[in-house]
């Protein structure tokens, strides 16, 4: 509920994952493609580094992307693209935005 709330009231949330037009993992996806659209719930294949790298790059263009990653252990997956990100961030002296 609060994750439609979430989309609702800002058109620039995206929600990414694996299997997450159909409900995703846990099922708290479930029926946020029909209402939204494609264009705002995106399916993702089994590669965690392009979809946190995606997620990344997304929230330094100014959009508020939330990812679903089936199990924790799969962020170390993102580990390069996350201190990439701090890193640019640091350098550009903050102008560069990081929404994460």
């Amino acid at each position: 509920a609060a994750l439609g709330e979430a989309m609702a009231s800002d058109g620039r949330v995206l929600y990414l994952g694996e299997d997450v037009e159909h409900g995703g993992y846990y099922r708290v996806s479930e029926g946020l493609a029909k209402r939204f659209g494609r264009r705002r719930v995106f399916d993702w294949p089994p590669d965690e580094a392009s979809l946190l790298g995606t997620a990344i790059g997304a929230s330094q263009a100014g959009l508020l992307p939330i990812v679903e990653l089936p199990y924790a252990a799969y962020l170390s997956c993102g580990y390069n693209q996350f201190v990439e990100a701090a890193f640019l961030h640091w350098l550009s002296a903050g102008r560069q935005p990081n929404g994460m």
